[in-house]
Formats: C-alpha cells, sequence, structure tokens
C-alpha cells in the first residue's frame, strides 16, 4: 500500500526490525533488495488465518518474539 511504502520511506530508521506476517518469500525477498538497511523478520501463517485459533496464536507468538520496532500484517482481504 502506499502508507506501507510511505512508511517504510520515511519513518523506519536503518537497523529496524520489522517482523511482517504473511506474504511470501518473494515478497520479502524484493523488501530486503528495496531496503537493504531494515531487517526484516517473516513469519507464513496458514490459509484461513483468521479463523484458526492456533495459527493467531503462533503469529502473535511471533510478533512478540520478534521484538521489532513495527509489525505488519500481509495476510489479504477479508483475513486483514
Amino acid at each position: 500500500s502506499d502508507l506501507t511504502v510511505r512508511l517504510l520511506n520515511e519513518v523506519v530508521r536503518a537497523g529496524d526490525r520489522i517482523a511482517v506476517v504473511g506474504g511470501s518469500a518473494d515478497l520479502l525477498g524484493d523488501l530486503r533488495k528495496r531496503f537493504p538497511g531494515l531487517d526484516f523478520a517473516h513469519h507464513d501463517p496458514p490459509m484461513g488465518l483468521r479463523t484458526n485459533a492456533e495459527a493467531r496464536r503462533q503469529a502473535a507468538a511471533f510478533i512478540a518474539e520478534a521484538r521489532a520496532r513495527f509489525a505488519m500484517i500481509a495476510v489479504g482481504f477479508p483475513q486483514q
């Protein structure tokens, strides 16, 4: 989204850790190329995150354990 790009370009600082829940390995590769100074941590939840309590717990635990300055949920509509 435009907001995400603006956040990454204008707010996030070199060395910041960004936790990303969802998205593909290709997306993370693209982000790492475009923003090489950032530390991206990735969690790939299963389909149906919205209705899977254990998957939601795992995603929340990943975000907490990542100790990231920002967390982004990239699971698509209507999951978000």
